[in-house]
């Protein structure tokens, strides 16, 4: 790998801030796969590209409204975060757990709720992963681990919150923290969460 490729992380900002703007899943990974091709030219972006991501976000929804009923935060937790992983059984995905120590300094890594269905096993992380593998490029596996995961996780969150946690019992005692990231990596404040609104942080 070469050290240009960490370059794709000047992209970062950019990339939160659209997802902070509540920009449709499709954009976000539109704008994180035209930056990947700006770094590296490769066919396999336009293979992602076409991935029926609408459809992932469908089951995020479903996953993360059963996490919630089937196994409630208790009232202390006030901060979740989606945190994004390799798994040894299968490709790149994210999971989401609870902690009470929001908004104290590292506070994702408490993990005072941690559901059973906490897994989300996305299909298109999934993919995203065994598609830049293949290509036997350090750098092309690398902007998918990295740069695309992030983009992916980070707009699916963006998206659950107001379908999923707003007006949840997750939330009614009070504000809630929200981050997401990888968990080899930094994470990022993604959004502040009660049960009437979202306020962003990203932007």
């Amino acid at each position: 790998m070469a050290a240009s490729d960490f370059e794709i992380f000047d992209d970062v900002p950019e990339l939160l801030r659209l997802i902070g703007s509540q920009t449709s899943l499709e954009s976000v990974m539109d704008f994180a796969l035209q930056r990947c091709r700006r770094r590296q030219q490769a066919n396999i972006w336009d293979a992602i590209e076409g991935l029926p991501f609408s459809d992932d976000l469908a089951g995020s929804v479903e996953w993360l409204t059963h996490a919630l009923e089937a196994e409630p935060p208790v009232a202390e937790i006030n901060g979740f975060w989606f945190g994004i992983f390799l798994p040894v059984d299968r490709g790149l995905d994210f999971y989401v757990s609870g902690s009470r120590s929001w908004p104290s300094e590292g506070w994702p890594g408490d993990t005072s709720w941690w559901p059973e269905r906490r897994y989300r096993q996305s299909p298109i992380m999934s993919e995203i992963h065994r598609l830049t593998i293949e290509q036997q490029s350090s750098t092309v596996a690398f902007f998918g681990e990295v740069f695309l995961s992030l983009a992916f996780a980070g707009a699916t969150v963006a998206a659950l919150l107001p379908e999923v946690l707003i007006g949840a019992r997750a939330v009614e005692s009070g504000r809630c923290g929200v981050a997401f990231g990888h968990d080899s990596g930094d994470f990022f404040a993604l959004a502040e969460v009660d049960s009437h609104r979202v306020e962003w942080r990203t932007t």
